[in-house]
């Protein structure tokens, strides 16, 4: 099962109850899936860093050529992927009730890391597991891309706009 991509649904409920553990960008919630109780882990990343991060990365990925056509005030103004997604993975709601629940949910994980503080929240989840050995290399990472501080102020507030959840989401994140 290790390093296999699957529907949940097409796994047989002896083989879920096998499963230590599961990792992946996956909504709250996924732990009805499973019979044994769960602990949830999360890793939440500054709002307008992700959302141009996505974008450049979505432009090169397969099923995604059509971004290479939008500028990234079209994608922001435009993709889901750009507009509060990590409250929405975290909630499961309409934005209109989904900034509540995603930070009850927050409360909830187990260890809340942040990509910023990536290897510090590494060590966090390997105390929280009681894991030995949790090794780990950098993947999806996009070479040609720009950095927040080179695009126009204008763009940022546009991000801040379409991400005020996240934004919100985010500082509590960096509480816990």
């Amino acid at each position: 099962m290790k390093g296999t991509k699957r529907s949940f649904q097409e796994i047989a409920e002896e083989e879920k109850r096998k499963l230590k553990a599961v990792c992946g960008h996956h909504s709250y919630g996924i732990h009805q899936l499973f019979p044994q109780p769960s602990k949830y882990i999360t890793m939440l990343r500054e709002p307008v860093d992700r959302v141009i991060s996505s974008y450049y990365f979505l432009r090169d990925f397969k099923g995604y050529e059509y971004v290479k056509e939008m500028t990234l005030e079209q994608f922001v103004q435009t993709h889901p992927e750009a507009q509060n997604l990590q409250t929405f993975l975290l909630s499961g709601l309409p934005p209109e009730k989904s900034l509540k629940k995603a930070k009850e949910n927050l409360k909830n994980c187990k260890v809340v890391g942040l990509t910023e503080r990536f290897d510090e929240s590494v060590f966090l989840i390997k105390q929280e597991l009681q894991w030995t050995n949790l090794g780990y290399k950098r993947l999806n990472v996009t070479q040609k891309r720009l950095i927040k501080q080179e695009l126009p102020l204008s763009t940022i507030c546009l991000i801040e706009k379409y991400n005020q959840l996240d934004i919100e989401l985010y500082k509590l994140a960096k509480q816990l």
